[in-house]
Parts: C-alpha cells; structure tokens; sequence
C-alpha cells in the first residue's frame, strides 16, 4: 500500500495550483459540452414531437374539413373550444390549424408515388 502525504494548502507549489487551474478548467469545459450537447439535444426532441403533433392535427382537420363533413366555421369552432378548454394555450388559433393542415397537406406529397402524384392538379413538389 502507497503512503499518501496530504499536503497543505499553504505548501502546495505554484506549479501544483496551475496544474490544479488547468484541471478546473478542464472539467468546467467537459462538463459545459456535456450540459450544452445536452440541452441542444432536449430542444430537438421537442422540435420534433412538435412537427409531429402538427403533421397529425393537420392531417385530422385535412381529413374531416376536405373529406369529411365539417363545416366552414368548424375551424374556428375548434380553435375557440381548445382555447377555452385549455386556458393559456398558444399556437391553435384558428389561422394556425388552418397553417397546420397546409403543413400536412404540402408535405404528404413526398409520401405520395410518382404515378400519385401526376393525379394532383397543378401541386407543386419542392425539392429539399
């Protein structure tokens, strides 16, 4: 077994306390990357569950206002019973859920085959 010598705080070199500031530094960089990497990653992750939940609100108002049975004024219906529904809540005015089905609608395109495509009057598809 080795013997250890504890050292003083007052019989540490100027050479130790550098090498000790350079170690600090070290782990305050380190650990700075880690929180960063980190942090960057959670706001992507909720980037992304948010265009999901855009994608398939979109999708279910494309679905029911194109297709379905709802009426002119259903938008803004929804857009007022969500807002009272659930106070405080931002991003689902009317004018933004009708922004979210033009999400889904322009998107689904590149779901679409060739052949499926051609069958859409006048679409444009954009090339990322």
């Amino acid at each position: 077994m080795k013997n250890i010598q504890m050292k003083n705080k007052n019989n540490v070199t100027s050479e130790e306390k550098s090498q000790i500031k350079t170690d600090y530094s070290n782990a305050v960089k380190v650990i700075k990357e880690a929180i960063l990497i980190s942090q960057y990653e959670a706001v992507k992750s909720v980037n992304e569950k948010q265009l999901m939940l855009y994608y398939a609100i979109g999708k279910y108002i494309s679905l029911n206002s194109r297709k379905g049975f709802w009426g002119t004024d259903a938008i803004g219906y929804i857009s007022d019973r969500l807002q009272k529904e659930l106070p405080g809540l931002r991003g689902f005015s009317e004018r933004n859920l009708i922004y979210m089905r033009t999400f889904y609608e322009e998107w689904s395109l590149l779901d679409l085959k060739p052949n499926d495509i051609k069958s859409k009057k006048n679409r444009p598809i954009y090339a990322l």
